[in-house]
């Protein structure tokens, strides 16, 4: 197991997990890929994910200490990432068996989507789809405009 910081998908056992059997050929690729490249792909979703403007504001407060994040809790946790987070006065979500906040399930599975659709987009095949669909668009339309 290789873990992935600055992710929330903490490593490429939980990723490879999480695709579980998807038949998208980019989770199949990036399934089968390098733990460095899984790592890569699952911490730029990360970062599509924290750039998004999120309701509530983060569990522990962002404090800097020393060029690192600082537990400013003293709860032994040190968020560097916008999870876990308070929203309308209420952590989302907890973990009652170490009694600290966790990331939401919801979370992780965007950002193993958002992992996919980038590693779609870098290998061309959403944009091979989409230039299909613009091709097909215009040939209908060049149709149309014969048959008037």
């Amino acid at each position: 197991m290789t873990e992935f910081p600055n992710s929330y998908i903490a490593s490429d056992t939980i990723l490879e997990a999480m695709i579980g059997d998807n038949q998208m050929t980019a989770a199949v690729a990036l399934k089968a890929a390098s733990t460095s490249s899984q790592a890569w792909f699952c911490q730029e979703a990360t970062r599509h994910i924290d750039a998004m403007p999120l309701r509530g504001k983060r569990y522990e407060d962002e404090y800097i200490k020393n060029g690192a994040q600082y537990d400013s809790n003293n709860d032994g946790l040190a968020q560097v990432l916008e999870f876990p987070r308070v929203i309308d006065g209420v952590v989302k979500d907890w973990d009652h068996g170490t009694d600290l906040p966790v990331v939401p399930n919801d979370i992780k599975s965007a950002c193993m989507e958002e992992a996919i659709a980038i590693y779609a987009a870098g290998s061309g095949s959403i944009r091979e789809s989409e230039k299909g669909k613009e091709s097909r668009t215009r040939q209908e339309d060049s149709q149309k405009i014969k048959v008037k």
